[in-house]
């Protein structure tokens, strides 16, 4: 049996590998970097960040307690960021080597439908050629959400998790767009490291995916960490400043009130990364872009699954995609599995470990 794999993140990659255990002839197709957001530009380069923000913390707040004395801590933070490369070039290239090993034949392209269970592949010189499979696995993944604010997209300091990640040298200050999990994950490394952090959310709580008792405990450890927060106030525009960015929103009074930082990190949420898969060419269902499945990765077209972050109804985790990927391919192979999202654990992190959650 041909199975085609497209998208070899989390997902992708752990379902190409268990459907060739099983005895299947499997082709990932990847357009980017193998291990996918995860890996690459999510959660493990932002641990790494917040493993070294978490040294920085215990050292300053527990060093002389414990007998450690030191002449201050200072935060290399290029350094910081080259550590970050590095752990994540190690895993990325850990992937590649299972794929050589269960004998997955990776091609570097994109691939989109033409008609039902027929794709194509166009590739990075721009030729293109049919992908023949008996069986479609589609984890694509997802990627971040612009929300339609006037001026975001004009303003260069304006960036997005990736872009934070990416950063050169530590800004002094930032304002995060946002109060869910991307973003106060990056940005308790951030405030450890010593930038000074405002958070702007439209809702009135920060974490709206977790319970409101573990929510507390969580804001609670971030203004601990001098963190300050402004809930029921929308952006309205991003305006240029000499500092960086000038957040303009609208609080619950009504007035007008003004955040300028250096940076401003635009943490709203993901979307699924289906676009390019030209999903309406074969039939598929969706919503919003995000692929409908059943508990055994089913679309409603026959021989084609999804998986992870592009289907709907699931949370957007890396082990969630796993265990979806896995679910896929036993079906494929003639298996009885169904996934299951109540046995899959959440987790937020902070500088400090695990700020809160059921994980």
């Amino acid at each position: 049996m041909e199975i085609a794999v497209i998208g070899g993140g989390p997902g992708g990659y752990v379902a190409a590998i268990r459907v060739a255990q099983l005895g299947a002839r499997v082709t990932l197709v990847e357009r980017e970097h193998l291990g996918g957001t995860c890996l690459n530009i999510g959660c493990i380069p932002t641990k790494c960040l917040l493993h070294s923000a978490e040294l920085v913390s215990q050292i300053k707040d527990q060093g002389a307690e414990i007998g450690v004395e030191t002449d201050g801590v200072r935060v290399n933070f290029p350094q910081v960021i080259a550590h970050k490369n590095a752990v994540s070039k190690q895993l990325t290239s850990g992937v590649a080597g299972l794929l050589k090993t269960n004998k997955i034949e990776k091609i570097d392209c994109e691939a989109y439908f033409l008609g039902t269970k027929k794709m194509n592949v166009l590739r990075n010189d721009d030729t293109e050629e049919a992908l023949d499979a008996d069986v479609h696995i589609l984890a694509t993944g997802s990627m971040n959400s612009v929300p339609p604010i006037p001026g975001i997209k004009d303003n260069p300091n304006c960036i997005d998790s990736t872009g934070t990640l990416s950063l050169e040298q530590l800004p002094k200050s930032m304002v995060v767009i946002g109060g869910g999990v991307i973003g106060l994950e990056l940005v308790c490394a951030y405030v450890a490291f010593g930038t000074k952090i405002t958070v702007v959310e439209a809702m009135d709580h920060m974490l709206p995916t977790l319970d409101g008792d573990l929510t507390k405990i969580g804001v609670a450890h971030m203004k601990k960490m001098g963190m300050a927060f402004n809930l029921e106030c929308p952006v309205q525009a991003v305006e240029a400043s000499p500092v960086g960015a000038k957040v303009v929103c609208r609080n619950k009074a009504g007035e007008t009130v003004a955040f300028e930082d250096e940076k401003m990190l635009v943490a709203v949420g993901r979307q699924a990364n289906t676009d390019s898969l030209r999903l309406d060419a074969c039939g598929i269902k969706y919503e919003k872009g995000r692929i409908l499945v059943n508990e055994k990765m089913e679309t409603n077209v026959p021989g084609i699954y999804a998986i992870g972050d592009c289907v709907k109804g699931y949370a957007q985790l890396a082990h969630t995609a796993s265990a979806m990927g896995e679910v896929a391919a036993e079906n494929i192979m003639g298996m009885d599995a169904k996934y299951d999202e109540s046995t899959n654990p959440t987790c937020i992190y902070g500088a400090g470990g695990r700020l809160c959650g059921p994980g």
